[in-house]
């Protein structure tokens, strides 16, 4: 408790504890911090903020009638409006990025950050933690005392990614540079200089695919100068931690300097928007940290690695707009501004790209599968399974538009319509029969037709109006389940109750 470097995130993580037990209707609800702060760190903590007051926070001591409700009064008007309001905000981009095709989190500077124990029960992501080691061996103590497992998609980076290779140790742990990605970076970037943010957003660039996205939080021209007590005292603590608040800016000043770093500012929500969205409706006086905006910036045609990834990219899109047969190497390379040649370097043919494609979409789909989510019952599983399967072939990404690609392609040579049905037919109807087989033998095929079939009209709805297919898919399945026990054998006319071809 007694280095001063370390004490503002605990005091950060002691605020939202707080707040989130004081209030009815905390601006993120988080019942895991509470659990990571030991009786003796709150009492610390208290007698640390106590001890401050004389110089932060005069008025408000005047005005308290005990140390009880002076800390109420601090928590509420001082401290945790900050925290709140970034995680929030960083994690609603978190959940639309989920929706939208990003399969890993990154969270730099991870902290006591508690999102892995708060996720959605059927997140997809892969949540990376990075933060220096002896952080890491600390959180590990911490969960351990309270008695909190890791998740299994938790992967701990021990890693200084201001100084050390960021890359590298993410890889370490499995990360995987072909997937978009979301990065957190909280808390951060007004302690950096210009120079140093410009290398990190680049060094991120480089690490993931396009449609990748970075949410952080940025000081704005007048904080210096400001006359609101709490962005003073921001300012006042930072000098008192031997650091100091160096990087400020503004709307189109962040976007011009984030040009040559292959991201560009997707959302700007300053002070009076985060007011608005966030604290509005409240009336117990806590408002949006004043010179505090937070930043959404979404990465587009980045370099290195990634012009396999644009290349893959492009053509894709190509291919699911147009069909395979009707684009040529040149339309591919004329998209990404590059020579026919430059685009050789990285594919032998146009044959070698849309065979990268499918190898791709193997690796996906493979994992797709291994992931069953078991329910109650079979039908509960085979539902959950028709499910992400919705998910996964709607939406935007690289699944999506290959589904699209397949679609056209699926009537132009017997090999197109093989990868069709692997996908979309026989493959599907026989994994979700196998599912239903342990309870439903004698008719898993029949289910598994009736269950799956919607599915194709569904796929076709979603790409005009994604929000009633997924309507019509959850009243499909409602139907299926509260039906399957009392069904009998539907009269096609025909044998549904056989085995669909085998891959």
């Amino acid at each position: 408790m007694d280095n001063r470097s370390n004490i503002i995130p605990l005091v950060s993580a002691f605020a939202a504890a707080y707040h989130n037990v004081q209030s009815d209707n905390p601006i993120i609800k988080d019942e895991i911090i509470t659990k990571l702060i030991s009786g003796d760190e709150r009492r610390q903590i208290e007698s640390y903020i106590f001890g401050a007051c004389d110089i932060f926070a005069a008025d408000l001591k005047a005005k308290a009638n005990d140390e009880r409700e002076l800390m109420s009064e601090l928590v509420r008007l001082q401290l945790a409006s900050l925290p709140m309001e970034r995680q929030r905000f960083c994690e609603e981009a978190l959940a639309t990025a989920a929706r939208s095709g990003t399969t890993q989190y990154v969270v730099l500077g991870a902290g006591l950050d508690t999102y892995a124990w708060r996720q959605p029960d059927n997140s997809r992501l892969q949540i990376f933690e990075v933060d220096t080691p002896q952080e890491q061996e600390t959180k590990r103590a911490r969960l351990e005392r309270a008695g909190l497992k890791i998740p299994d998609n938790l992967h701990f980076v021990p890693c200084d990614f201001l100084s050390e290779n960021l890359g590298e140790e993410l890889a370490k742990a499995g990360f995987k540079s072909t997937k978009r990605t979301f990065f957190s970076l909280l808390g951060v970037c007004h302690y950096l200089d210009v120079d140093t943010i410009t290398k990190l957003m680049t060094d991120l660039s480089h690490l993931c695919t396009n449609g990748s996205s970075v949410c952080f939080d940025v000081a704005d021209n007048e904080i210096e100068n400001a006359n609101e007590l709490r962005s003073r005292n921001m300012v006042e603590m930072a000098k008192a931690r031997n650091a100091s608040i160096s990087y400020t800016t503004d709307e189109f000043s962040l976007m011009s300097q984030l040009e040559d770093t292959h991201f560009m500012v997707y959302e700007y929500a300053d002070s009076n928007e985060l007011n608005e969205r966030y604290f509005a409706d409240r009336d117990d006086g806590m408002t949006a940290f004043e010179h505090i905006s937070m930043a959404l910036a979404v990465m587009k045609d980045a370099q290195y690695v990634n012009t396999k990834e644009r290349i893959l990219d492009v053509s894709l899109m190509r291919f699911s707009h147009d069909g395979y047969e009707a684009v040529s190497v040149k339309d591919i390379a004329d998209d990404l501004s590059i020579t026919k040649g430059a685009l050789y370097r990285h594919y032998k043919s146009k044959r070698d790209i849309f065979d990268t494609i499918v190898r791709r979409m193997q690796s996906m789909y493979s994992e797709l599968n291994d992931a069953v989510e078991h329910g109650k019952n079979a039908v509960e599983t085979a539902c959950g399974l028709c499910r992400r399967q919705f998910e996964f072939w709607t939406g935007e990404g690289f699944a999506p538009q290959f589904r699209r690609m397949m679609t056209l392609e699926q009537y132009r040579s017997e090999e197109m319509s093989g990868l069709y049905a692997q996908y979309f037919t026989d493959a599907a109807l026989n994994g979700i029969a196998a599912v239903l087989e342990p309870e439903h033998k004698d008719d898993a095929v029949t289910l598994a037709f009736e269950l799956y079939s919607p599915l194709l009209m569904l796929f076709s709805i979603a790409d005009n109006d994604r929000k009633r297919a997924a309507e019509l898919l959850e009243k499909h399945l409602t139907d299926f389940s509260d039906r399957f026990t009392a069904r009998k054998k539907p009269s096609f006319g025909y044998n549904t109750n056989r085995e669909f071809g085998k891959i």
